[in-house]
């Protein structure tokens, strides 16, 4: 191992390339190459490709390296793989095809049609399948449909699986991509801050709308949407409009209300109170719009609230209240009115409409409190 991690530190040199311990997340959508058997055979080959990782399992003894969304691996011991994957491949027609993909311009279709019929059969069913997109997904679609193949088999398969599903599905998938696309930006739920706050809810949404489709089409539909949405400016334009409905919303809102759900600090106690205002759009944007509410409420009327009710507080304690019943009065609890007094501690002057008012008046008129 140690003879290893000096040869691949040297060639990482050599290459003028950085060295990463750990291979690549199988998940990011690569496909996979087999081109040489040892060491010294891929070092040109690297440097024509331009590498500039060398991804390095020491366990394994394997090296890769990568460019273009490809990886491309390299058995740098004889037999790496051999007893657990392929016990009776040679490194023979098949492995030098695999080179071919990656050659001039121009060489593809000889690669593709360099293939025996029956693999070539199964890229083009592979590309097809609904489940399957190159750069997004796949993985699940190409193992459930090579699974029988030895590994550098799997790799030809997959490689031709991706040169045929660029040169037959991808224009025509893409096409109908735009077309939904256009047609979901004009519904009226098309809400892309949901989409981005909420998991799941861009999925939820254009699967609702197209239930049938294949998710290959459902993936590519919500990248375009999220894609257009950021190009158009549509996140902005969804944040003004949020927080126009939002202080629309507070503007309809009675003081006393409005107060009650300043000083809520309970999700439910802030969507009972709510709850009336909110049924008037769609349930989806109920969820940011009640954040939306409280956010401008504490920026438009928290220090004025929290003044006023500090003010009324002390009138009520120099009439006569203990600081529990003018909390009470108040509608607020003892604590949350000690706070108040400690952090507001010169009175303000109450607009003629305070509701407050009506308290400290009722504590006045009964000339005491207990």
């Amino acid at each position: 191992m140690r003879e290893f991690q000096a040869q691949a530190e040297d060639t990482a040199k050599d290459l003028g390339a950085s060295i990463w311990y750990g291979l690549p997340n199988p998940e990011s959508g690569a496909w996979v190459l087999w081109p040489g058997a040892d060491l010294a055979s891929y070092v040109d080959f690297a440097r024509r490709i331009d590498a500039r990782v060398l991804y390095v399992d020491t366990s394994l003894e394997v090296i890769c390296v990568a460019r273009d969304g490809v990886l491309h691996f390299f058995e740098t011991r004889a037999g790496a793989f051999e007893e657990e994957f392929h016990p009776t491949v040679t490194w023979g027609d098949e492995a030098d095809l695999a080179d071919e993909f990656l050659d001039e311009e121009g060489t593809d279709e000889r690669a593709l049609n360099a293939l025996p019929p029956e693999l070539l059969e199964l890229a083009a069913k592979i590309a097809n399948d609904g489940r399957y997109h190159p750069f997004r997904m796949g993985t699940t679609v190409v193992a459930e449909l090579t699974g029988e193949l030895d590994v550098r088999q799997q790799m030809l398969v997959g490689a031709a699986a991706e040169q045929i599903f660029f040169r037959d599905v991808f224009s025509a998938l893409n096409s109908e991509v735009r077309h939904h696309a256009a047609r979901l930006l004009a519904d009226p739920e098309f809400d892309p801050l949901t989409f981005q706050r909420k998991r799941g809810a861009d999925q939820d949404f254009v699967t609702s709308r197209l239930p049938d489709a294949s998710e290959r089409l459902h993936v590519e539909v919500r990248k375009t949407l999220r894609a257009i949405a950021v190009e158009r400016g549509l996140y902005e334009v969804a944040r003004q409009k949020l927080a126009l409905d939002a202080n629309a919303i507070l503007d309809a809102m009675g003081q006393t209300e409005r107060d009650r759900l300043g000083f809520a600090h309970q999700k439910h106690l802030r969507a009972d109170i709510l709850a009336p205002y909110l049924s008037t759009y769609a349930a989806p944007r109920h969820e940011d719009l009640m954040g939306e509410v409280v956010r401008c409420e504490r920026e438009r009327f928290a220090v004025a609230r929290e003044a006023r009710y500090a003010t009324a507080g002390r009138e009520l304690m120099r009439l006569g209240s203990t600081r529990a019943k003018a909390a009470k009065l108040l509608g607020v609890s003892g604590d949350l009115l000690d706070r108040l007094l400690m952090t507001h501690a010169h009175d303000v002057t109450f607009e003629a409409d305070d509701p407050l008012l009506l308290a400290i008046a009722a504590a006045q008129t009964s000339g005491k409190t207990t």
